[in-house]
């Protein structure tokens, strides 16, 4: 499928600062009424599948996201400033930015989504310090993460349509 320089969806948003980057992308797919964000990836472009269930994705890797900022009607800069950025020179070992700090890319766990249900009812978008595998509990609410439905009980994941939602139509 070929994308026009100038397409958008129909629905844009900014990114919140503490945003994920596949919890930005699965914002725009509910905003939009998409079945799944792998929809909005391929749309601009990008194959949620050969990176690794989105993880190369929230870390930029060799993907074009000019495409996919495009899309979502924001800057490039704003696109990137979601992603995990590479510590230039860290002697060989794989060291991204995380809020500002380097921590080995073992640290952030992009492709295994936890949730904190309070935050998603305080506002429905997916925080980036959730990604971060030592962070078990959520720091505003004080409430452990989950990373499996309450109801289904299977493995969150960010192939659904929904925020807060899931795949089984249960509301976290």
């Amino acid at each position: 499928m070929e994308l026009s320089i100038t397409a958008r969806l129909l629905i844009t948003r900014k990114p919140y600062p503490d945003e994920s980057f596949m919890g930005y992308v699965l914002r725009l797919t509910e905003k939009n009424t998409y079945e799944s964000l792998s929809w909005v990836l391929q749309i601009a472009g990008l194959n949620y599948e050969e990176s690794r269930q989105g993880c190369m994705l929230a870390f930029g890797a060799s993907e074009n996201l000019a495409r996919l900022a495009n899309l979502a009607g924001i800057s490039l800069t704003e696109l990137s400033q979601l992603t995990y950025r590479c510590v230039p020179e860290s002697g060989g070992l794989p060291l991204h930015y995380f809020f500002g700090q380097p921590v080995s890319q073992d640290l952030i766990r992009s492709s295994r989504p936890k949730i904190c249900p309070d935050c998603l009812s305080d506002s429905p978008y997916c925080r980036r310090i959730w990604e971060f595998s030592a962070v078990t509990a959520c720091p505003a609410h004080r409430r452990l993460l989950i990373d499996e439905c309450p109801k289904c009980k299977r493995r969150i994941s960010w192939l659904r349509r929904s925020v807060a939602v899931c795949s089984c139509k249960f509301d976290w």
